[in-house]
């Protein structure tokens, strides 16, 4: 069971930016000159479609911290001294330990 990451107030930030609105559990109140009123359903749909892009781009994050964890200066630096590949071979398992999605930007 997947756990939502999103809720309606995101949607509501998303879509209507975070002016001309409150949010009380699930009550909207929109403001007399908010820019939009998307209704439970548009805000449903957009809760589903954040949580499709956030998992679309996880590799991302996923990837973001193994590279996070090297000491890239001194692989590369390594590398050229020793004639190795260690670099880019580590980043080579990382882009394949969490591949990229098709149709991601």
């Amino acid at each position: 069971m997947n756990k939502k990451i999103f809720s309606r107030a995101d949607a509501l930030l998303s879509l209507v930016g975070d002016y001309g609105w409150s949010m009380t559990e699930d009550t909207v109140t929109y403001a007399a000159d908010s820019p939009s009123t998307p209704s439970m359903k548009a805000l449903d749909a957009e809760v589903l479609r954040l949580e499709a892009q956030a998992a679309a781009t996880q590799y991302q994050r996923d990837r973001a911290a193994e590279y996070a964890k090297l000491n890239q200066d001194e692989l590369r630096f390594d590398d050229m001294m020793n004639g190795t590949t260690v670099w880019k071979d580590t980043i080579l398992a990382i882009k394949a330990k969490y591949p990229k999605v098709a149709g991601v930007k």
